[in-house]
């Protein structure tokens, strides 16, 4: 993870507004020598209870964020 954006606003049809965020990433062999062509992004995250869930999503998927070595193995 090298980056977090937001909070964002998500407007429901009947008004309630729910905030939420980005996780942005790169792959962790890309870490530490990574271009804008190496990032990715998670998008519509809110957090639950201590978990990341998806905003949008109608399943139970969570996202979880670990430690990684950096650079060649």
């Amino acid at each position: 993870m090298i980056g977090v954006e937001g909070p964002y606003v998500h407007v429901a049809p009947d008004g309630s507004e729910h905030p939420h965020f980005t996780i942005v990433y790169v792959p962790s062999e890309r870490f530490g020598r990574h271009g804008k062509l190496d990032r990715n992004w998670i998008n519509e995250c809110v957090t639950v209870d201590g978990r990341i869930l998806k905003l949008l999503e109608a399943n139970r998927d969570e996202v979880f964020i670990e430690g990684a070595v950096s650079g060649r193995r």
